[in-house]
């Protein structure tokens, strides 16, 4: 367990520190998919026919980012980046971002508070688990975007 813990920090470490976003995210993902493995392999987890589809996703997904989103775009200087803090196209972008993201997670909280009137089936915890997903994969998006 020490040498999970300690390979986890210093491995999480030196690379957020050294790789950039663009190639962090489908690192990360990745270690979803090892996880996944391991459980299985380890622990004697089961592994269904809905672990196989996320593996799946989640490495089609990893491969696209890798693939698609190591473009390189020239850095902005502070001038350019005023200059797009006073055009109104990138104000209301980011005001739809940011009214998208709230909206997603004021109805995940809202849906957590009412959850004792619903029923808590595994269709409410996997329509929370994807709205979650889409804030992440925004907030990704989004950041990409800037740079």
């Amino acid at each position: 367990m020490l040498l999970f813990i300690v390979s986890n920090i210093l491995g999480s470490s030196i690379q957020i520190t050294t790789l950039p976003l663009v190639i962090l995210s489908p690192l990360q993902a990745s270690g979803l998919v090892f996880n996944s493995i391991c459980a299985t392999l380890i622990l004697s987890e089961p592994f269904t026919r809905y672990s196989l589809i996320g593996t799946i996703l989640v490495c089609t997904g990893a491969a696209l980012i890798a693939a698609f989103g190591a473009m390189k775009e020239p850095a902005h200087s502070l001038d350019e980046l005023l200059d797009l803090l006073a055009k109104k196209t990138f104000l209301s972008w980011m005001a739809c971002t940011a009214l998208l993201i709230a909206g997603i997670l004021g109805a995940t909280k809202a849906s957590s508070i009412l959850q004792p009137r619903l029923k808590h089936t595994a269709r409410v915890r996997m329509i929370r688990g994807v709205a979650y997903g889409c804030v992440r994969y925004e907030l990704i998006y989004s950041e990409m975007g800037r740079k």
